[in-house]
């Protein structure tokens, strides 16, 4: 091994898993937090509308963390995130260049 240790080393499994949860959760109050203080459009908020989906989809992960079957479920509600939140910045930026 290489001696590398990661959070999980430290905080243990299940204090990892809360982690997770409380990060993906507050990824999506921050967001509110951001259009609130004006520095990000109010497009962003469109992202809200994932929550429900992902957080589903992260149950199995929470209950099972198999790194082959369960983390490409984490990378996958955390890709939509870093998708989405870029376009939905976009567009709300050039939205009153339009109008």
């Amino acid at each position: 091994m290489n001696g590398r240790k990661t959070l999980v080393y430290y905080l243990g499994k299940a204090r990892s898993v809360t982690v997770t949860k409380i990060t993906f959760l507050f990824s999506f109050v921050w967001l509110f937090v951001l259009a609130f203080l004006g520095l990000a459009p109010w497009t962003v908020l469109l992202l809200v509308v994932l929550l429900p989906k992902s957080w589903k989809n992260l149950q199995a992960y929470f209950h099972v963390q198999d790194k082959q079957k369960t983390f490409p479920i984490v990378l996958k509600a955390l890709g939509g995130i870093m998708i989405w939140y870029p376009v939905l910045y976009c567009v709300g930026s050039f939205l009153p260049a339009l109008f």
